[in-house]
This record gives structure tokens, sequence and C-alpha cells, in this order.
């Protein structure tokens, strides 16, 4: 769940504990921001675009999901990422055999050509 910076704290200090538990339920922000008249929008994403990162070990499971993400957007899918957790590329290419090596870091729109 996402907010405007703006408006979180109105709609946040509204949420009550009024129920069988006694407990706040931050869903109750969606009911509450329809009743301040506030746009609400529900976006369908997979769980690795927004994922929580609290400790070092969530981390290393976030890079590996970013790897595979990667492995899988690969032109070549034979060519060889060679370390799970030490790749970060965006807005990338890569050619034909191409073998990335242990803890490579692309930036944006780089293009790498295909292997000799």
């Amino acid at each position: 769940m996402a907010f405007d910076g703006k408006r979180a704290l109105q709609i946040l200090e509204k949420i009550g504990h009024a129920n069988s538990k006694n407990e706040y339920y931050l869903t109750d922000a969606v009911a509450i921001a329809r009743e301040l008249g506030l746009r609400r929008l529900v976006i369908e994403t997979d769980e690795d675009e927004v994922r929580g990162i609290n400790t070092k070990a969530q981390l290393a499971a976030a890079r590996t999901g970013y790897a595979t993400t990667l492995r899988r957007a690969a032109p070549t899918p034979a060519s060889p990422l060679l370390h799970r957790n030490g790749l970060s590329c965006r807005g990338h290419t890569l050619g034909k055999d191409v073998t990335i090596e242990p803890f490579v870091v692309f930036g944006p729109g780089v293009s790498v050509a295909d292997a000799q």
C-alpha cells in the first residue's frame, strides 16, 4: 500500500481499532480515503516489484530475484551470468554469447556487443 505523502498522516490518524480484536488494520485506509474523497488506485504487480527489505537476508533474496528477472529478459538465454547476486543492470542490451563475470555493475543504457 502506498500513500501520497501529503495525505498519509491524515488517513493513518483516522484508522481506529473498534473491531473484535481491538486491532488497527491498514486496509481500513482504503475506506477512509474514499470517505475523504481521495483518488484510489489498484495496481497489480509481482511481489518482487514491491518487496520490502529490512534485513541482509531479505536484501540477498531480492538481489537473487532481480538477477533471475535479468536472466529471463536476456536476449540470449544461454549467455551465462556467473554470479547470481553480483549483477546490476538497467536499460541494458546484451549481445550473443556474452559472459557477465561476478560483481559486474552496468549503468543505464549500456550495450555489450556479441562475443568474438
